[in-house]
């Protein structure tokens, strides 16, 4: 990642800043899940996305439906607060039949949470796909326990964690 190690970010904190910081992340849950079936769209597969946020994104294959005439409903609770956003379809990233939604609301202290994710027909409110449980968490619990993953993915996952578990102490 060509680390300036000149000029750390870190050597201006004080100790009590210093104690914030993390080098393990707390332990890992796969929680990922997809549940119901295919009325048409089919899921294909998560990942994240690091742009300017942390994108959870959520791939299907939406054969012969038009993404203007879908949304997508994300459902979460954070703090015994259940929250519904809703992407409409005009949002999705497209390519041949395949559709992405990606989501990246949720703060650093987070990334943790559960999103569920299905795709709805917006004329009759019907859902189309399976819903799909994915977290930032999931992400890198299944990165972290893959033999065959490369060291800077694993490097990448440890330290997103990291992150968010110190993100989460200090925000609370």
């Amino acid at each position: 990642f060509s680390y300036n190690t000149d000029d750390l970010a870190t050597a201006l904190l004080t100790a009590e800043e210093l104690a914030y910081a993390k080098t393990t992340p707390n332990t890992l849950a796969d929680n990922s899940a997809t549940v119901g079936s295919a009325n048409g769209v089919t899921s294909m597969g998560t990942t994240l996305g690091l742009e300017g946020a942390i994108q959870m994104q959520f791939v299907f294959k939406a054969s012969g439906l038009t993404p203007a005439n879908l949304e997508a409903r994300i459902s979460y609770t954070i703090d015994g607060t259940a929250t519904t956003d809703t992407i409409d379809g005009s949002e999705f990233g497209v390519m041949s039949s395949y559709i992405t939604v990606v989501y990246d609301k949720l703060a650093a202290k987070d990334l943790r949470t559960v999103v569920t994710v299905g795709i709805y027909d917006k004329a009759t409110g019907n859902l189309l796909s399976p819903e799909v449980s994915y977290s930032a968490e999931s992400f890198c619990c299944q990165k972290l326990a893959a033999a065959d993953t490369a060291n800077g993915t694993h490097a990448m996952c440890t330290a997103i964690m990291c992150y968010v578990d110190a993100a989460a102490d200090y925000f609370g």
